[in-house]
């Protein structure tokens, strides 16, 4: 979400190291995990379902994306002067953290022992 806010490269290159300090611990540590939530016979097939995943995202989320896009972009040009990819990556923030907040509220996930 901070990278709607910056102004400058160097603001922009602090943040996106920043950025990938964050998530550098993120896909092995999701692999660890799932081997040892799973048991060993099931391990293999929830990696392959988190690895299928990835282009998924890619193929759902790219015209989602494209979408905000043109409409920010058409919204900034109409004479507001605000920079329509800064505005765009702010929403998608905001829906990945209300998406979040939904799925560990929701109680569904259950450790399993």
């Amino acid at each position: 979400m901070g990278m709607a806010f910056i102004r400058t490269p160097h603001q922009f290159y602090t943040m996106r190291f920043l950025l990938g300090l964050a998530e550098a611990g993120f896909f092995p540590g999701i692999i660890v995990y799932l081997t040892h939530w799973f048991i060993y016979e099931i391990a293999a097939k929830a990696v392959a379902g988190f690895m299928a995943a990835i282009p998924l995202a890619y193929a759902v989320g790219s015209p989602i994306s494209g979408l905000l896009l043109a409409f920010t972009g058409a919204a900034c040009e109409a004479g507001s002067g605000c920079s329509f990819w800064r505005s765009a990556r702010a929403i998608l923030r905001r829906y990945d953290l209300v998406l979040s907040y939904r799925l560990a509220a929701s109680g569904n996930v259950a450790a399993r022992g």
